[in-house]
């Protein structure tokens, strides 16, 4: 989960499946990048949605740290952390190996990018992206046995591409809730016929961006979260109690551009039909 502190001694609470929902409608949101095929663009949309489907069954057992508070994501133990990830990768697999890859090569670069406390940590995260290398390596033969449009998904230059962007929408989501601290872009972003570093602006009730990247004009972006009148629980029993008793809301932050522009195309239709397996190569 992700913890955020609240005014009055208050938490907030949102489960990462609705994070990785909310980076999903940003993703929605976004301008194709010209060089991606529709059909190509609305698989990765898909990927962004669902990168942190594996916690769903971690978060049905809400856990409390040491000092009683519940545990935040980015206190989990390692090993844990790379189970969640497996998790979310085998689910993907099963459907689409191009999801499963566009989410591996983000679970490698943070694992990657990101340092481990403990030795036993350290261990676990060398391993573990040596597993992600090999399932990349995996994802990419069999891509290379598609259509043109499947191999021109995976060339190197639309894979880092794609990279860029979920690790945008994922921090991007991540600091609004709260669960990151505030930083502008670093790397260049694709949208549109364009590629430019955007600049952030923190405003009361959202961002405002520039240049625009998004289809149409100002939007609101909705997560699901609880607020939890108190930050620490005798048990877990008692935090799961809780967190049945409070009830949903949704965190609303605006996104509008800094200065006037012409609306884009509209955004990308949510897909409500489940995709067809992929039929297994030999």
């Amino acid at each position: 989960m992700i913890v955020v502190n609240r005014p009055g001694g208050r938490i907030l609470v949102v489960q990462q499946p609705d994070h990785a929902a909310a980076s999903g409608t940003i993703a929605r949101r976004w301008q194709r990048p010209e060089q991606v095929s529709p059909t190509t663009w609305q698989r990765f949309v898909e990927a962004v949605h669902r990168h942190d489907e594996g916690w769903a069954a971690q978060e049905r057992r809400p856990r409390l740290d040491a000092s009683g508070r519940p545990e935040d994501f980015k206190s989990i133990p390692t090993p844990e952390h790379v189970a969640i990830w497996q998790r979310t990768l085998d689910h993907l697999e099963a459907e689409d190996c191009f999801m499963a890859l566009v989410v591996a090569q983000h679970a490698r670069w943070l694992y990657t990018h990101v340092g481990q406390d403990h030795v036993e940590d350290q261990q676990s995260a060398i391993h573990f992206v040596e597993s992600l290398s090999h399932r990349i390596h995996t994802y990419l033969a069999q891509a290379q046995e598609g259509d043109d449009e499947e191999r021109t998904a995976v060339e190197p230059h639309a894979l880092a591409r794609f990279g860029v962007l979920l690790g945008l929408f994922d921090r991007l989501s991540l600091m609004l809730i709260g669960g990151l601290p505030w930083q502008e872009p670093d790397e260049e972003v694709a949208f549109g016929p364009e590629i430019a570093r955007l600049s952030l602006q923190q405003h009361a009730g959202g961002i405002r961006i520039n240049p625009w990247p998004f289809c149409g004009g100002s939007w609101d972006l909705a997560t699901r979260a609880r607020e939890l009148p108190q930050k620490r629980f005798a048990s877990e029993a008692d935090f799961a109690q809780g967190l049945r008793r409070s009830p949903w809301i949704a965190l609303q932050h605006h996104i509008e551009p800094n200065q006037p522009l012409n609306p884009g195309p509209p955004p990308l239709p949510i897909s409500t039909a489940p995709r067809q397996p992929q039929a297994p190569r030999s």
